[in-house]
């Protein structure tokens, strides 16, 4: 007799879980939402591209760290420039204007985005642009965004007065103890 209440129980359970979604049906769906939900918005995207070597003809420069080939847009990697419309936002734009502007840059693409472009380190003539804007003190490392790297060019940049008047975004964290 309990051998076929046990039978009966385990054909009814298999029964539930056959109809309609079940139990770890159900359990999965709810796995699913809790990994898909998004994590707290940063600067950064969760997008990823492949690392690629590419070699652009610059069309136009949206800020000191921000550049562009046709709809192509690369986020200079480990730095920070203040803002368009800021003195030094402004002298940053120009400079990058006066370097690259409708010359061709190569660009080791990290794989990474940050919002909608691609992270590179870009170089003309053999030249870091963003080290060249750090040592003319339009620019500053940005830590988080591999800055450590341009830490030693800040430390011999141009007096312009960046380190008192430009505050680095959140996104870059900030340098501890004497890294600049």
């Amino acid at each position: 007799m309990r051998s076929t209440r046990r039978k009966n129980a385990s054909r009814q359970t298999g029964r539930f879980l056959s109809r309609g979604p079940g139990r770890s049906a159900i359990l999965t769906f709810f796995l699913a939402l809790i990994i898909a939900a998004p994590v707290t918005a940063t600067e950064t995207s969760n997008r990823a591209f492949t690392p690629r070597t590419v070699q652009m003809k610059v069309t136009q420069v949206r800020s000191g760290h921000e550049i562009l080939s046709g709809g192509f847009k690369v986020r200079l990697h480990g730095i920070a420039a203040p803002p368009f419309g800021t003195k030094l936002g402004t002298d940053a734009v120009f400079f990058l204007n006066t370097l690259i502007s409708n010359r061709t840059v190569g660009c080791r693409l990290t794989g990474l985005a940050f919002r909608d472009m691609e992270v590179g380190t870009c170089r003309i003539g053999g030249r870091d642009i963003a080290e060249l804007l750090v040592r003319e003190g339009l620019a500053l490392p940005c830590p988080k965004l591999g800055g450590r790297l341009y830490a030693s060019d800040a430390k011999r940049a141009k007096n312009t007065g960046i380190e008192h008047s430009f505050v680095l975004p959140a996104y870059c964290g900030e340098f501890r103890g004497s890294e600049m």
